[in-house]
């Protein structure tokens, strides 16, 4: 299947379902049957910071596969997005319960002595500004 073919794509946007909350399978399949009924034939499933089922264990894919069966009935999409919590890959933190080897790592340029250190050109005035204290590190950076 190409997930980039028009026709699999059918129903238009495909919108995050943010799994955040305490609601129950029966209330989320009630949910998935308003956005059959609302014209919504592809939804993302989101998990999210608040979502009371455990992720990834026997309960959180008994929901999916609850979910999962309900859509293929009401003839729809489903993706699971399998971001719990950002960044991608983390799986609700058993990826470094089970592999704290595995933990990011940077490069952190340094200049050579006598050197100055490169300006952030990268970071666009008007972006700096609207990223908090981007515009701030920029300058700190920059030793302006």
């Amino acid at each position: 299947m190409n997930p980039c073919k028009a026709d699999h794509l059918r129903g238009g946007l495909m919108p995050l379902w943010m799994l955040n909350d305490a609601s129950t399978v029966a209330e989320k399949i009630a949910y998935l049957r308003r956005c059959a009924a609302g014209g919504i034939r592809s939804l993302t499933l989101h998990p999210r910071a608040g979502n009371l089922i455990p992720f990834a264990s026997d309960e959180w894919f008994g929901m999916i596969d609850a979910l999962v069966a309900e859509a293929a009935r009401l003839d729809m999409k489903l993706w699971l997005y399998d971001e719990d919590p950002y960044p991608s890959g983390a799986a609700g933190g058993l990826v470094m319960a089970e592999r704290p080897d595995l933990k990011a790592r940077a490069l952190v340029f340094k200049p050579a002595a006598g050197e100055s250190p490169p300006r952030p050109a990268l970071v666009h005035r008007s972006a700096a500004g609207r990223l908090g204290g981007a515009r701030a590190a920029a300058r700190r950076y920059a030793g302006a």
